[in-house]
This record gives C-alpha cells, sequence and structure tokens, in this order.
C-alpha cells in the first residue's frame, strides 16, 4: 500500500473517529481516547504486521511536524493573560509547586538509576534525566474536563486542577525546550558555534516570528478560510524551522500560540479551528507514533521505566500533598487531588517522539518508552480517576457550602495579592 493512500486512511479514520465516537465515549463510559491508537500503531507497525515500514513512517514526516506544531500552539493559546490574571494566587502556588515537585523527583530517580545501576556518570546520566523529568511533568487536561463534567459541578478544585494541567505543560515544554538548546550539538560552517542561551534566544524567535508572520499571512481579511491557512502556514514554518535547528518545535510554536491569543482579536475563532483541525492529526501521531516504537525487553530499558512511573507517582501525589498541606489548603483541596494530574496525554508523547526522532539524543529508546507506558497505563482511566478526585470536594451545586469553598478560594488570593503589593 502505497503512503499517501495509507496516509489517507488514517486521516479518514481519525476524523471519523473524532467526529463521532470520541466524545459519546468520554460522555457514556467517562473515558479520554488516545492510548488505544498507540496499540493499533503497535501493531500496523514493524514490530507485528508491518503494515506500516521504517520508511513509510519516515515519509510522513510532514504530518508529524504539523501536529507538534498544533500540540505547541494549543498549549500557548491557552495563555491568554486577561484570563489568566483572573485565578486566584493560591492556585498558581500550588500548581508551580506539584510541577517542580515531579520534575525534580523523577529527574532524581533517574539520575540514581542509571548511575548505580547502569554505570553512567552524573552528566551523561542528566540529559536523560532532565527529558524524563519533563515528561513525567505534563497531566492530561482532556481529563479533567470529562471528569468535571461527568459530575456537572464546578467548585476551587476544578479551578485548580486546570491551572495545573496548564502549568505542566508549560513547565514540561519550557524545560524540554531549553534542554534541547543546552545539550544542542555544533553546527559545522560556523565562525563560531552558538552558545546554549543563544540557542534557546534563536529557538525563542521562530515563535515570536512565526506570530507575527501570522498576521502578515491574514492580512485584512479575517474570514475562516484565510485565517486556516496563516495559522497551518505559520505553524508549518515554525515547526520545520525549529527541526531544521534540532532545536524543540513544541517549545517554538507554544511561544508563538502564546503571541498569537494575545494579539489577535481572533481569538475564539482559532481556538475553534485548532480545536477541530488538531484532534484527527493527535490521533495519526499516535498511530505513527505506536508504529515507531520497538519496546525493549532487556533490564536496561524496564527498570528505568517502571521507576518513572512510581516516581511520577510520588510527585504528583505526594507533591500535590506536600504543596496544599504547607499552604494551609489541605481541606479545601484534599490530600489525593495530585492523582488527578497522573493522566499523561499527547502532549507528553510528543516530547518523547521528539527525543526519538532527534539525532544524537541519549538513550531514544528509553525515554519514549516511558511516555509510551505512562500514556498506556494512565490515559483510560484519568477521566474515572478525576471523578473520584472531585466527588468528594464538590458540595452540591447551589448550596451555601459551594459558595463558602469559592469565597474562601478568593479570600485567600486576595489575601496574597495585597501582601505582595504592601511588600
Amino acid at each position: 500500500m502505497s503512503s499517501g493512500l495509507l496516509l489517507l486512511l488514517l486521516v479518514g479514520l481519525a476524523f471519523i473517529t473524532t467526529h463521532v465516537l470520541s466524545d459519546w465515549v468520554a460522555r457514556k463510559f467517562v473515558v479520554v481516547s488516545g492510548a488505544e491508537y498507540l496499540l493499533v500503531g503497535l501493531l500496523l507497525g514493524p514490530m507485528v504486521f508491518g503494515v506500516l515500514s521504517e520508511d513509510q513512517l519516515g515519509q510522513f514526516a510532514p504530518v508529524t511536524l504539523l501536529t507538534l506544531g498544533f500540540l505547541g500552539l494549543s498549549l500557548g493559546m491557552r495563555c491568554h493573560l486577561p484570563t489568566l490574571v483572573q485565578v486566584p494566587g493560591m492556585a498558581w502556588r500550588l500548581a508551580f509547586a506539584q510541577s517542580f515537585l515531579t520534575m525534580i523527583t523523577v529527574a532524581g530517580a533517574i539520575v540514581v538509576v542509571l548511575m548505580s545501576a547502569f554505570g553512567q556518570s552524573m552528566m551523561d546520566a542528566l540529559p536523560t534525566a532532565v527529558a524524563l523529568g519533563a515528561i513525567a511533568t505534563i497531566s492530561l487536561p482532556q481529563a479533567v474536563e470529562v471528569g468535571a463534567k461527568a459530575l456537572g459541578r464546578e467548585g476551587p478544585t476544578v479551578q485548580l486542577l486546570r491551572t495545573s494541567t496548564l502549568v505542566d505543560g508549560i513547565v514540561g515544554v519550557v524545560t524540554f525546550g531549553l534542554l534541547l538548546a543546552l545539550d544542542h550539538a555544533q553546527i559545522g560552517g560556523l565562525a563560531r558555534a552558538p552558545t546554549a542561551t543563544e540557542w534557546a534566544v534563536i529557538a525563542t524567535g521562530i515563535g515570536v516570528a512565526s506570530g507575527a508572520l501570522f498576521h502578515l499571512f491574514l492580512g485584512s481579511d479575517t474570514s475562516g478560510d484565510r485565517a486556516i491557512v496563516a495559522l497551518g502556514g505559520a505553524t508549518l514554518l515554525a515547526t520545520g524551522a525549529a527541526a531544521h535547528l534540532d532545536l524543540s518545535p513544541l517549545y517554538s510554536t507554544t511561544v508563538m500560540g502564546v503571541i498569537l491569543v494575545n494579539t489577535t482579536r481572533q481569538r475564539e475563532m482559532l481556538q475553534r479551528i485548532l480545536a477541530r483541525a488538531q484532534r484527527p492529526l493527535v490521533y495519526v501521531l499516535l498511530v505513527l507514533a505506536g508504529a515507531a516504537w520497538t519496546p525493549g525487553t532487556d533490564a536496561f530499558v524496564l527498570l528505568p521505566v517502571l521507576v518513572f512511573l512510581l516516581a511520577r507517582w510520588v510527585g504528583k501525589v505526594g507533591g500535590a500533598r506536600l504543596a496544599a498541606r504547607a499552604n494551609g489548603v489541605l481541606a479545601v483541596h484534599g490530600p489525593d487531588w495530585g492523582r488527578a494530574l497522573l493522566g499523561q496525554g499527547s502532549l507528553a508523547l510528543a516530547l518523547g517522539f521528539v527525543w526519538l526522532r532527534r539525532e544524537g539524543s541519549p538513550f531514544p529508546d528509553l525515554v519514549f518508552s516511558a511516555a509510551v507506558a505512562a500514556m498506556l497505563f494512565t490515559d483510560l482511566s484519568a477521566a474515572r480517576i478525576v471523578r473520584s478526585v472531585l466527588e468528594p470536594l464538590l458540595p452540591p451545586e447551589g448550596t451555601a457550602d459551594a459558595a463558602h469553598a469559592i469565597e474562601g478560594e478568593i479570600d485567600l488570593s486576595d489575601d496574597d495579592v495585597v501582601a505582595r503589593a504592601g511588600g
């Protein structure tokens, strides 16, 4: 079967699944789709039936780049500053605390394993550990939405979880992008090799320039068709430039998304376009990632992956509990609100896929296998876990307890703002 025909079949299947089945499955079974497409890809790949060969996977590079760009763009477009400033300061503190604690826990555990069990030096183990720490940080926002919608209630913990998934994505993508800039190989033909700081500035500049070029492509025509073309063109430009320079496409397009969402008047239209275009492409990416996965059976892969899964659980659950206790809101959000962030999602898998495809990445199979394993073990149950965490914390809608809980969260935020202004 030709690569073009196979791609059409994959996109068609993903489009039908997106618009017919995924929303119904989410409502009926409180499940976020994703992990099953990885399994389909594994069956279609060289490991099983061989429908997707290594050569064909390489020919799908433009599709994967566009999907990576849309994932980063979607994350960046959640950073609408007038909206973010309305989030209570307490939610930001808790979100950043659990995010960094998760990253430190996972990275530290991986360094210990690679050094003690496999004889790696700290400098050799550190890039792999930081990459896995960045991947571990990311949580699944769709699980929060599906789980909260299943209950039909809102509250301060729902707001906290939404804020945490955004912070997790930003911390993970930025850390990963800076890691690629720091661990960048020298490029021949240059009079002087750029420093790590200069590579980070270049990666940021790609996103800023692509955001500016979107407005140039769009011009005065703000129709939906012109916006789709401009969005796709600017995204491909950003991902192509970042990939060509061996930088993170997800980081550059996240920067681009932040620029767009805060400079365009068509914010809601762009978000709708992006949501519709992104979902089927993400399913295609999951199939291709599953086909590219070659899970190892030796201890070198299995032991670090198991440590990654355990350390991530400790970081998310323990870090969230510690952050809530330190800020005096353990009674509001409960001791286990971090369990609602265990879902991994396609953004984390995309980071692992970038690491796998990047030339010269240390231990690419290990990092990618950890991302795949986390998604397989967490995503199908993530929304149900969110529902179980939220159910005892959200009082019945319209009651005085619900209003008091929300008021208490706002009061905490207001006190924090006043203290900072007066300090």
